[in-house]
């Protein structure tokens, strides 16, 4: 009897120490997953750090190339800026340098025959004398009607001031040193053809501002043209 009672004792310890053992185990495997878990999660939240600030970091260098891209371009419109206003003119018609290099401003040239002064002025005299004789046949003939007499006066009186800004253009340029100079006006323009290879940027506002006072005519509308004249 105590042999049975003894072995049933040895039988309960024994399942107890086994019990123990699977608990200890079922514990431990529970804690060795946990701790990969975590170190998993780490391990995401580590790489998703290095990506934001391999992110940070271009979007960083982007920013910073914009913002040299636009300091050039800055810099570039400002180096295009210089070299404005190299020159004023006085009431006189006289150009002041405002810098001691101004530049040359080269323009293309055509190459004429030496005798086209001569010959343009001539042909543009030879034209306005045959429009104003028809206009005054207009103007002296009874069968035509007021408004249209008045209209060929008035285009007449045109014709006439037209040619004595012209003449004062160009004896002005001439005495400036322009000597083979003409100016033609026509609706309100003025084309001028001087005879040079190439004008600087102080000769183009001296022929500018010449003619512009001469005839009344704005800047903008003044067309300068240097050709070469065969000697």
């Amino acid at each position: 009897m105590k042999k049975v009672v003894r072995k049933n004792q040895i039988i309960v310890t024994a399942l107890a120490i086994m019990i123990v053992v699977a608990g200890y185990l079922n514990f431990t495997g529970q804690e060795i997953s946990t701790s990969g878990l975590v170190s998993s999660q780490n391990k995401e939240q580590a790489a998703k750090k290095t990506s934001d600030g391999k992110k940070d970091s271009v979007e960083t260098s982007a920013d910073s190339k914009e913002k040299e891209d636009k300091k050039d371009t800055k810099t570039d419109i400002s180096a295009e800026d210089e070299g404005s206003d190299d020159y004023t003119v006085n009431e006189d018609g006289e150009v002041v340098a405002s810098k001691e290099n101004p530049g040359e401003a080269v323009m293309v040239s055509n190459s004429l025959s030496g005798d086209y002064f001569s010959s343009a002025k001539l042909s543009r005299e030879q034209n306005r004398a045959k429009n104003k004789s028809t206009l005054m046949e207009i103007i002296n003939n009874k069968s035509v009607a007021s408004a249209d007499k008045k209209a060929a006066v008035k285009e007449v009186a045109a014709i006439t001031a037209a040619a004595e800004k012209e003449n004062a253009a160009e004896l002005m340029l001439e005495a400036k040193g322009f000597s083979d100079a003409m100016v033609s006006i026509s609706e309100g323009n003025a084309d001028v053809v001087v005879s040079a290879k190439e004008l600087s940027n102080q000769q183009i506002a001296q022929i500018e501002d010449i003619v512009k006072r001469k005839t009344g005519i704005a800047a903008q509308k003044i067309v300068i043209t240097p050709v070469a004249v065969e000697e």
